[in-house]
């Protein structure tokens, strides 16, 4: 069971991580600064700005989700 616990943790984190780099890459093109080592809770701010500014629902949808996902991992 140890290992089964493992592996699902390992995922969680490298999804995780897969997330927040597509955010930040994903907010470079929105126009916002982004740096690719340090500043990830900026970037949580900057991702809820998006959804609360952008016209486009589909772009508001996988923000919030992956906000969301975000979170969850985090917590």
């Amino acid at each position: 069971m140890d290992e089964v616990g493992f592996i699902i943790i390992l995922c969680l984190v490298v999804t995780a991580n897969v997330l927040w780099y597509w955010l930040k890459f994903d907010l470079r093109k929105h126009g916002y600064k982004t740096s690719i080592l340090t500043g990830h809770f900026a970037d949580l701010a900057n991702a809820r700005q998006v959804i609360r500014t952008t016209k486009e629902k589909s772009v508001a949808n996988v923000y919030s989700t992956v906000l969301g996902f975000l979170t969850l991992t985090i917590i």
